[in-house]
């Protein structure tokens, strides 16, 4: 995201150099300590940060809204990655995989963000189940409800990509082979 954020606004990738700092309390902490400039994170990390006045949004991915304002369309994130040769290899595992995320996806999407914070682990929170709760209530509308990958969001991602990395933006990518709802497809009907 920063990466595409700098170069969209005339900066190249070399002008900001990149640490990780975890997406919990540590990074938290970092960012009170004044050990960096600037953060990317998820929440509940961003909504405390700003609860405590610490950060200022230049740019905002939590909700549909921001990430179309950012990257100009859906931006596929929290989504199964496998290579091709464990698809071909393992396909009952993965199928197994998807199953399990479809009903996780039915049942967060039948809930109350109180109910969703419940049964996470209370580390999840950061200390703030108010914050957290609020985080959930923000980003559960972007969740997909059925479980199938849209090609404008990996279209997207891919324009992204290329905007910003050399070897993406040389390469000739079909998109649609990059993402397959075949595993979705062939889950039992969830009850």
């Amino acid at each position: 995201m920063v990466q595409h954020l700098m170069v969209k606004n005339g900066l190249k990738r070399e002008d900001a150099s990149f640490v990780g700092i975890g997406a919990s309390a540590s990074a938290v902490a970092a960012v009170q300590r004044g050990e960096i400039d600037a953060i990317v994170n998820v929440d509940p990390v961003i909504s405390i940060l700003e609860s405590q006045g610490l950060i200022k949004l230049v740019a905002d991915t939590r909700t549909l809204a921001g990430t179309r304002e950012v990257f100009g369309g859906a931006y596929p994130a929290a989504v199964l990655y496998a290579q091709r040769a464990f698809l071909e290899e393992k396909p009952r595992t993965t199928q197994a995989l998807v199953n399990a995320l479809l009903r996780g996806l039915k049942w967060i999407g039948g809930r109350s963000a109180a109910e969703v914070a419940a049964v996470m682990p209370s580390e999840y929170a950061l200390g703030n189940k108010a914050i957290y709760e609020q985080s959930i209530t923000k980003s559960l509308p972007m969740y997909s409800r059925d479980g199938r990958f849209a090609g404008d969001g990996a279209e997207t991602a891919y324009t992204v990509l290329k905007a910003f990395d050399p070897d993406v933006g040389s390469a000739k990518v079909d998109v649609s082979a990059t993402y397959t709802n075949a595993f979705v497809e062939k889950a039992p009907a969830q009850p």
